[in-house]
């Protein structure tokens, strides 16, 4: 199949499909309460979102500010970075601030080298699996709805030509028995 017709498979905050891998939902509880999705970001990403520091303004070679500045910096929102700790299997924040702390804080004692829980890995297998076996039903089902649509067809196209043989036929019976009258009323006239 070259479409992918299966739906993501879910599991608490989580869901996955191979189109977009493994997912971790979360309400945004700011305005509109929205379902806002993220994907896992490295370790050295995160980082740098969390260590960002403002540079300045751009300066002239007098010193003085450039009129064109690059554009600021805009930082993630709160479900971001609550998402981030799910998918680490770190305890989850919805305060942007408790939430970047906490981060930080994991990244550095592992050395830049944050590892995702066994647990998290574990589920994201199952899920994977999981997916992978609604994949093959699916395309089960897909191929046998195709086979009896295709066995349809022929089916009705049978149907088709036999009912135009035995129309043809019956018009032919019908010309002939119309052309012997034809040939048979002069002469008796």
């Amino acid at each position: 199949m070259s479409r992918d017709f299966v739906g993501p498979v879910s599991s608490g905050p989580f869901r996955y499909s191979v189109s977009s891998g493994l997912l971790v939902e979360i309400v945004d509880h700011t305005d509109t309460y929205d379902i806002k999705r993220h994907a896992r970001c490295s370790p050295s990403y995160l980082h740098s979102l969390l260590t960002w520091v403002d540079p300045g303004p751009v300066l002239t070679k007098k010193g003085k500010p450039k009129v064109r500045q690059p554009p600021p910096h805009e930082d993630k929102p709160a479900h971001f970075y609550e998402a981030q700790l799910i998918h680490y299997g770190l305890e989850p924040f919805t305060s942007k601030a408790a939430a970047k702390k906490a981060l930080l804080e994991a990244i550095e004692n592992a050395d830049g080298e944050l590892k995702v829980s066994d647990s998290v890995k574990n589920l994201e297998r199952r899920m994977k699996e999981e997916y992978d076996r609604k994949k093959v039903k699916k395309e089960k089902e897909y191929r046998e709805e195709r086979r009896r649509r295709e066995e349809k067809e022929r089916e009705d196209t049978r149907k088709r030509k036999r009912v135009e043989k035995e129309l043809t036929k019956e018009i032919l019976e019908d010309c002939e028995k119309l052309g012997k009258k034809v040939k048979t009323s002069p002469e008796k006239k």
